[in-house]
């Protein structure tokens, strides 16, 4: 079963959920009590924009080194 990640539109936490495709677009119930939640995209559908924000993905963060880009890795 896939894992959903849903927002809750009262309070904007962000949960997630194990659930079958054909329940994939039930009403999920925040932790704060309201079950206005809202489906959020998946991290596939996202990977494109997340890698491009990440530093590490761009050849290290401002080049102070570490396992992205600093050659410390042998």
């Amino acid at each position: 079963m896939p894992i959903y990640e849903y927002r809750c539109r009262a309070c904007g936490h962000t949960t997630e959920e194990l659930r079958s495709l054909a329940q994939a677009d039930d009403p999920v119930t925040c932790a704060c009590g309201v079950g206005d939640t809202v489906r959020l995209p998946s991290l596939v559908a996202r990977r494109a924009e997340v890698t491009d924000a990440l530093p590490m993905a761009t050849g290290g963060g401002g080049g102070a080194g570490g396992c992205c880009g600093g050659g410390c890795c042998s």
